[in-house]
């Protein structure tokens, strides 16, 4: 699943009460919107034996890229399209279109 999301929120944590896209919330200040792709990576599941149902184990991993300018770096919490992420690492990328971007592993917490 590869999601564009040109007009949402990113937001990293901070200790101030802000407003984000209408919702009080503690901890969270916007750095803006960004121009980038949300791509989930393939997650890990197993089966329960016992009941013959899928158990997901480990948790839904998601790749962000996004421009140099967002002050976003490892173990940074975000707040993206409603939901909250822990960026994993952080790492620069080159391609032919754009010098370089960030690549940020994140992990949706439930």
């Amino acid at each position: 699943m590869i999601k564009d999301l040109y007009t949402h929120t990113v937001a990293i944590e901070t200790p101030e009460m802000l407003n984000i896209d209408g919702i009080e919330t503690k901890n969270y200040i916007p750095v803006g919107t960004f121009k980038g792709r949300l791509s989930k990576a393939g997650s890990q599941q197993m089966v329960d034996l016992t009941t013959g149902k899928l158990h997901r184990v480990q948790p839904e991993i998601f790749f962000l890229y996004i421009s140099d300018e967002t002050p976003i770096g490892k173990n940074d919490r975000v707040y993206i399209e409603g939901n909250f992420y822990l960026v994993n690492s952080v790492e620069v990328i080159f391609d032919g279109r754009v010098t370089h971007h960030l690549r940020c592993i994140i992990e949706r917490r439930q």
